[in-house]
């Protein structure tokens, strides 16, 4: 291996079995191609821990949610599904 190879996983192994990917960029919105998009209840858009505008939310604790609606089913988990 070079110095300029990669060590850790591939980026295609990060997308293989993805459910949802939200990049909050201004939105909740799902990134994958799953379109699990949130609908933000009360929460605020803020900046990140690194300086990015609205790339994070801000809830105050008492109600504010981010709901994702999945009429596919794909967010059924089992017991065993977690990793």
């Amino acid at each position: 291996m070079s110095a300029n190879e990669p060590s850790g996983p591939q980026a295609s192994d990060l997308t293989d079995g993805l459910v949802a990917y939200y990049q909050f960029d201004g939105n909740a919105n799902d990134s994958s191609s799953n379109s699990l998009d949130g609908v933000v209840s009360g929460g605020a858009l803020t900046t990140d821990r690194f300086g990015r505008k609205d790339s994070a939310y801000y809830f105050d604790g008492i109600d504010d949610i981010i709901t994702v609606v999945d009429d596919s089913g794909v967010l059924n988990f089992g017991v065993s599904d977690f990793s």
